[in-house]
Formats: C-alpha cells, structure tokens, sequence
C-alpha cells in the first residue's frame, strides 16, 4: 500500500512542477535557455534519477539531489560564460561559422530550403544578390546541395550531438543560422528544429509552402502581401509564436492546441467551425494558415 502510495505522490509532484514550470513560462519568469540548459545535462538527469532510487528510503537525500538538480540547469543557463573547462578539456560555446554564397542565374525558377536542425538561433529573410547566402556552425552543419531542370535545393543538416564534444562544442548559444534568399525565385520551405529562437522575415520572397516544425521556443513570422493563394503549416510543442499580417490580407486560420484564446492585434476576425476568417475574407487569394501547438502564446497581428 506505502508503494502505492508514493508512487502517487510522486506522479502528483511531477504534475505540480510541470505546471508551475509552464505558468512560469507563460509570465516571462524563465525563458528557453533553461530548456537547452536541461537538453545539454539529461546524463545529470539518470545520475539524479538514480541517487533518488538508491535512496528511496532517506527522502532529504532525494530532496538535496534534486534541488541541486536544478541549480545546476539554472547556473548552467545563465552564469556560464562562453568558455568552460569539463574535465580538463575546453568547452567553447563560440562555434566557428561558415558562409556560403551561391550565385544566381535566371536559368533558376524554383528553390527548396530543407532545414533539419537541432537548437539554436534561425534568421530567415530576403536577398537579391546571389541565389542563396547563409552562415551557419561549420563543425555541426552537413549541407547538400543539388540541381534539377530550374530547380535547386539546399539541404542544412546538424550532425548528431555525439559530434559535439569531439568538435569541442556544447550548449546551443553559438548555434546560429542566417539564410538570405533570393527575391527571383520562388521558395518552397521546410524546417524541422527543436528549441529555437526564430526569425522569419518572408516580405519580399516569393513562396507557394512554408512549413515549421519546432519543439520549444519564439516564433515571429512576417508575411507579405500575396497574388495568388499560399499555404503556411506551424506545428510546435511550447512556444510563443507572433505572427505579422499586411493590412486588409485575407486571412483563413486553422488552429489546434492547448491555447483557448488567440490574440488578434489591431485585426477583426471570425470564428466559422474550427476556422477563423479575417473580417475581409476572400477565396481569391488568401493565406491558409495551419497550426498546431501544445502550450504557449498565439498572436496574429497587422504591420
């Protein structure tokens, strides 16, 4: 019965701490740098895992490892600067960053933007100079780039975090990605990311599918105004996510989650079924924007 009993009791603290954790997030009281801190010490986790099962039966010695637990990720999070020592070995969060340029030629109509990515920093917006410019962590990053009839694709891999240390690099602060595209071609744009700090400034690309797949972390979308009907798909866990509108661009939103109340700033819409209509909606030429989110923050305003 005890057995019982403390299983219980711990599923129900666990329940406790996810949900002041989340009310937390959601007023701005931590941020995301204590998810990748924790994403960067889960071994920390199994040895704090396994202390408390060693000493299941001295409850202050599973309290004391928990509680410095936690201190360690907040520490980690916010006091360690940009180099450490782990086992006399220099850890750097400094990762060196490469810069590729491709030129551009008109014989290009179409390009693919493929990003499987891990942690880290993503700036997206437009350029008319070349085809492409990125910078991006030169020992993490895996590129591919390929051409097809007036069609080229790039595609951005991070290599597996076993890579990391022997690379000499950890955390996610100098994981950065900047990708300017041109303004000629028309995009087709797939990202899949975990924790990510987020920019995508689509005024000025032309594209026809944006899809954005995140775990964690801060999304703001700028759209442009459109000729023809383009499709936007957003699927997160926790995240906040602001999305920019033109003024008077017709509008139709799906959205499935665990957030009750989206805010719309400065727009007029209405609720249809399992859609949201901006008051203008037209079926000429719209965006349809799909999401879906666990816990977090919705915002759809006008620029």
């Amino acid at each position: 019965m005890s057995e019982k009993k403390n299983g219980s009791t711990g599923i129900g603290i666990a329940f406790i701490a996810a949900g002041l954790f989340l009310i937390a997030y959601k007023f701005g009281l931590i941020d995301f740098r204590l998810f990748w801190s924790t994403v960067n010490l889960w071994p920390l986790l199994l040895v704090v895992i396994g202390i408390s099962m060693i000493f299941k039966k001295t409850p202050w010695i599973k309290v004391i490892t928990w509680i410095l637990f936690i201190a360690v990720v907040v520490l980690y999070s916010y006091y360690f600067d940009s180099n450490i020592t782990i086992f006399g070995r220099s850890v750097s969060y400094n990762i060196q960053q490469q810069e590729q340029i491709i030129e551009y030629h008109s014989d290009i109509k179409f390009g693919e933007l493929r990003l499987n990515l891990g942690a880290g920093q993503l700036n997206i917006s437009s350029g008319d100079d070349y085809l492409i410019e990125s910078k991006f962590p030169k020992e993490i990053t895996k590129v591919k780039d390929s051409v097809l009839n007036n069609r080229r694709v790039f595609i951005y891999e991070t290599i597996s975090n076993s890579n990391f240390i022997k690379h000499g690099t950890i955390g996610t602060d100098g994981h950065k990605y900047i990708f300017k595209l041109n303004e000629k071609v028309v995009w087709d744009i797939d990202v899949d990311m975990g924790a990510v700090d987020a920019k995508f400034d689509m005024r000025d690309i032309v594209f026809d599918g944006l899809d954005i797949d995140i775990g964690a972390g801060q999304l703001d979308l700028y759209l442009d105004e459109i000729d023809e009907n383009v499709s936007v798909a957003i699927d997160s866990g926790v995240s906040d996510i602001d999305i920019y509108l033109p003024e008077d661009m017709s509008v139709k939103l799906k959205y499935d989650g665990g957030i009750k109340d989206i805010d719309f700033i400065g727009m007029h819409y209405k609720k249809d079924g399992e859609f949201y209509y901006s008051e203008d909606y037209s079926k000429d030429v719209y965006y349809y924007i799909d999401i879906n989110t666990g816990v977090g923050n919705l915002s759809i305003r006008e620029y």
